[in-house]
Protein backbone atom coordinates (compact mmCIF):
# COMPACT_ATOMS: atom_id res chain seq x y z
CA UNK A 1 0.00 0.00 0.00
CA UNK A 2 1.60 3.17 -1.02
CA UNK A 3 0.78 6.74 0.35
CA UNK A 4 0.64 10.26 -1.33
CA UNK A 5 3.75 11.51 -0.71
CA UNK A 6 1.96 15.44 -0.98
CA UNK A 7 2.86 17.42 2.10
CA UNK A 8 0.15 19.71 3.26
CA UNK A 9 0.92 22.98 4.83
CA UNK A 10 -2.17 25.08 6.81
CA UNK A 11 -0.44 28.63 6.36
CA UNK A 12 3.08 30.14 5.08
CA UNK A 13 4.25 29.93 8.70
CA UNK A 14 3.72 25.91 9.01
CA UNK A 15 7.41 25.12 8.11
CA UNK A 16 7.20 21.63 7.90
CA UNK A 17 3.71 21.14 7.56
CA UNK A 18 1.93 17.04 7.22
CA UNK A 19 2.34 14.64 5.00
CA UNK A 20 -1.35 13.32 3.17
CA UNK A 21 -2.06 9.85 4.68
CA UNK A 22 -4.34 8.73 2.00
CA UNK A 23 -3.35 5.77 -0.19
CA UNK A 24 -2.21 6.59 -3.66
CA UNK A 25 -3.82 5.89 -6.43
CA UNK A 26 -2.52 7.81 -9.13
CA UNK A 27 1.26 9.18 -10.18
CA UNK A 28 2.40 12.16 -12.16
CA UNK A 29 3.10 12.30 -15.56
CA UNK A 30 6.18 14.42 -15.02
CA UNK A 31 7.63 13.71 -11.99
CA UNK A 32 6.13 10.24 -11.15
CA UNK A 33 5.37 10.90 -7.81
CA UNK A 34 2.55 8.59 -5.92
CA UNK A 35 -0.64 10.88 -5.69
CA UNK A 36 -4.25 10.09 -3.92
CA UNK A 37 -7.09 11.26 -6.18
CA UNK A 38 -7.40 14.71 -3.77
CA UNK A 39 -3.76 15.76 -4.78
CA UNK A 40 -4.10 14.52 -8.77
CA UNK A 41 -5.05 17.14 -10.65
CA UNK A 42 -5.89 16.86 -14.46
CA UNK A 43 -4.90 19.33 -17.44
CA UNK A 44 -7.85 20.38 -18.83
CA UNK A 45 -6.19 20.26 -22.56
CA UNK A 46 -4.26 17.46 -22.54
CA UNK A 47 -5.90 15.44 -20.05
CA UNK A 48 -2.54 13.57 -18.27
CA UNK A 49 -2.05 13.92 -14.31
CA UNK A 50 0.09 16.01 -12.84
CA UNK A 51 1.07 16.68 -8.90
CA UNK A 52 0.01 20.27 -8.02
CA UNK A 53 3.86 21.89 -8.69
CA UNK A 54 3.77 20.16 -12.17
CA UNK A 55 0.71 21.14 -13.62
CA UNK A 56 1.48 24.56 -13.02
CA UNK A 57 4.77 24.35 -14.70
CA UNK A 58 2.37 21.93 -17.55
CA UNK A 59 -0.20 25.05 -18.13
CA UNK A 60 2.58 27.56 -18.18
CA UNK A 61 4.58 25.50 -21.08
CA UNK A 62 1.78 24.32 -22.61
CA UNK A 63 1.51 25.08 -26.36
CA UNK A 64 -0.72 28.08 -27.07
CA UNK A 65 -3.54 27.49 -29.82
CA UNK A 66 -2.11 29.04 -33.58
CA UNK A 67 -3.19 32.55 -34.34
CA UNK A 68 -5.90 31.32 -37.04
CA UNK A 69 -7.26 29.15 -34.33
CA UNK A 70 -7.77 31.91 -31.36
CA UNK A 71 -9.92 33.79 -34.03
CA UNK A 72 -11.88 30.98 -35.55
CA UNK A 73 -12.83 30.65 -31.48
CA UNK A 74 -13.46 34.09 -30.83
CA UNK A 75 -16.33 34.64 -34.04
CA UNK A 76 -17.86 31.14 -32.84
CA UNK A 77 -17.96 32.63 -29.36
Amino acid sequence: MNLCVVVEVRNSADADGFPCRRTASKECFDCGTELCDEHAEMCAKCHAIFCPACLSLHIANHPKPAAAERRRERRTA
